[in-house]
């Protein structure tokens, strides 16, 4: 059984998960004797499932049979995929903080092992997640590593997903030419990309470059070619954004309205947003004022649905600590959020998914340019003749609305920091709650707001809350207690916000 079990592994090694998992699946589980049998059986069958997206019946219960099999055999290599197909499948459940834990055992456990599949695996994932985090300079140090056991594995598929996430590194850097020169040179070889998601993925990533880069005739074919190989509403409306910017009005609409149905709530604001923006320039302001009151109720939506980076960081950040007094030695710290994916499509899918924005921030800096923009179009109607009134209606109406969600942020800010200051804590706080304090303290301390915005390199909105709090003399006590941490989690946070500072 072990020798038929081996020959199975083969065809994992060579990526042939689908016959792999036909084979096991026809074997009598029965058969099956002793602990080291069925071990390696459950190891192999939820990896060719994990890699299939094909759920089986108990499979959590035969990766931890696995797991506890190996840690006992003190078999390294296979305890690293096991551990790698439990951060894969606690990912699948949405469990962040225990899927980056087991992700991070996996490269423990691998050290020493030298060049494999596993390791691209583990170092290409470990940049995806870096990238998730912002902590791009080190994300670009595993792409790279990623990128360098792609090419001693002679695998180009696996180079093309490397070069794309240094690609996504640079683009996050802010330096747009580095990662066009990198994510150039996967184009080359998307032919020999086997699968059509990989393939679309890929495209629609260089497609999003060069529109970011203006070269939307560029970018067209390359949106068009992802579409048909993968015909997902994101991609609809990439596509549609660059048809309007070249002109094809009435493609792009169609495109939208075939979009709107599959498309998340997320993208469905996107839409609503770029519809708005275009009405208005158009001097549509009755449309632009309707498009732009949907957005806001669809962001309500997405603001329920969404999981915070900062809850899953602080999550992590405890997990991390909690590991390493088990296991006594070194574990690389590197963020917050691992997407762990085998068959890494969603790894190449990184620009596919805008950052997401401080919307209390936006409301109050965006709004203020906005009224200061409408006002000034009010007077300059208003100067012409009467048959202006009812944009002149429609502007004030936007005006109106702007200052009122202006004065719910604020006023939600100073709800938060007068709980703050009796006594209370962030427990229940998500993104929200610390975009709305912050933009409430900075109506009087914007010097200290200015200066962790200003001197730091993109720290989300809990660490800029922590960095307030020391503004408001909080001792690490009181910031524990506040923020519902350990001390080792503070710890971490702040050595991290330590290590963003701006030199």
């Amino acid at each position: 059984m072990i020798r038929n079990l081996e020959r199975i592994d083969s065809l994992c090694e060579k990526g042939c998960y689908d016959s792999a998992y036909s084979e096991l699946t026809k074997m009598n589980y029965d058969d099956l004797h002793g602990d080291k049998e069925i071990a390696y059986y459950n190891l192999l069958l939820t990896e060719s499932a994990l890699n299939e997206d094909i759920h089986v019946k108990g499979e959590d219960l035969m990766i931890e049979h696995s797991i506890r099999f190996y840690e006992k055999d003190d078999d390294s290599e296979r305890l690293a995929r096991a551990y790698y197909n439990k951060g894969v499948y606690l990912f699948g459940k949405g469990d962040i903080t225990n899927s980056i834990l087991f992700l991070k055992k996996a490269e423990n456990e691998h050290i020493g092992m030298g060049v494999s599949q596993l390791r691209f695996l583990i170092y290409v994932n470990i940049a995806y997640m870096d990238i998730l985090e912002g902590a791009n300079k080190l994300g670009l140090e595993y792409a790279k590593k990623a990128l360098a056991d792609a090419v001693l594995l002679d695998n180009v598929q696996f180079k093309c997903f490397a070069l794309n996430n240094i690609a996504m590194c640079y683009y996050s850097l802010g330096r747009k030419d580095s990662a066009e020169y990198y994510i150039n040179k996967i184009y080359p070889n998307l032919d020999k990309i086997e699968r059509n998601g990989d393939r679309a993925a890929l495209l629609s990533n260089i497609g999003l470059l060069y529109y970011e880069n203006k070269l939307y005739n560029e970018a067209e074919p390359l949106f068009r070619n992802a579409f048909k190989l993968l015909p997902v509403p994101t991609t609809q409306i990439n596509l549609a954004k660059t048809c309007y910017m070249l002109g094809k009005d009435a493609e792009g609409d169609t495109l939208y309205n075939n979009a709107w149905p599959g498309a998340s709530d997320e993208e469905k604001v996107e839409i609503l947003q770029f519809r708005a923006a275009r009405a208005e320039k158009a001097g549509d302001y009755a449309a632009s004022s309707r498009f732009y009151k949907d957005a806001h109720a669809m962001q309500d939506s997405v603001r329920r649905n969404m999981k915070t980076e900062e809850t899953v960081m602080a999550q992590s950040d405890y997990e991390r600590d909690r590991y390493k007094e088990r296991v006594n030695r070194s574990v690389v710290a590197a963020g917050a959020a691992v997407l762990a994916c085998v068959a890494l499509l969603v790894a190449t899918l990184v620009i596919y998914y805008q950052k997401r924005i401080n919307r209390a921030k936006k409301t109050i800096t965006e709004g203020n340019r906005l009224i200061a923009e409408y006002t000034e179009k009010i007077s300059e109607l208003e100067r012409q003749d009467a048959s202006h009134a009812d944009k002149v209606s429609d502007l004030k109406q936007k005006i109106r609305k702007l200052r009122n969600d202006q004065a719910t942020v604020l006023g939600n800010g100073q709800r938060l920091y007068d709980d703050i200051a009796a006594g209370g804590t962030t427990a229940t706080w998500k993104k929200k709650e610390f975009d709305e304090f912050i933009e409430f303290y900075r109506l009087n301390h914007a010097d200290a707001v200015a200066d962790a915005e200003n001197n730091y390199r993109r720290l989300p909105s809990s660490n800029i809350f922590y960095l307030l709090l020391v503004d408001m003399q909080r001792n690490d006590a009181d910031v524990q207690r506040i923020m519902c941490m350990t001390a080792g989690a503070l710890r971490t946070m702040k050595s991290r916000i330590n290590a963003k500072k701006v030199a």
